[in-house]
């Protein structure tokens, strides 16, 4: 797929100057580490569910995994960050996702802030 282009920032700036002073720290207090870690993990992944859901609606599929990368899955794909963007698209991250869903989902499908630009086009593999 072309990276999804997240709805939302995914984090506020006070949360990720937190997470970076974590990682700043991390030998010192691991625990405080892994748990901004964790919180930063979990609110990308509640971003991409719900693009998903929202770009499947109507369908009864649920997702059962999620695969994040930076660069894509498929042989030849650009890192997420080296596909140009401009205005607001430049303000949310570039994402590679792979999903498998639990039942066949009706498509191709557009995810995310980008959908209407070429973004976030995702199409089954095998």
């Amino acid at each position: 797929m072309t990276p999804i282009v997240q709805d939302s920032k995914e984090l506020t700036a006070s949360e990720w100057k937190r997470l970076l002073q974590a990682r700043g720290n991390a030998a010192q207090e691991p625990a405080k580490a892994a748990a901004r870690e964790l919180h930063f993990r979990k609110r990308r992944i509640e971003l991409i569910e719900r693009s998903v859901y929202r770009a499947i609606s109507g369908q009864e599929a649920r997702i059962e995994s999620i695969e994040v990368a930076r660069s894509g899955f498929i042989a030849g794909v650009q890192v997420a960050t080296q596909y140009r963007v401009r205005g607001y698209l430049s303000e949310t991250p570039r994402l590679h996702l792979r999903l498998v869903f639990d039942r066949p989902v009706v498509g191709p499908i557009c995810v995310g802030r980008g959908r209407y630009v070429g973004f976030g086009l995702m199409w089954p593999t095998d």
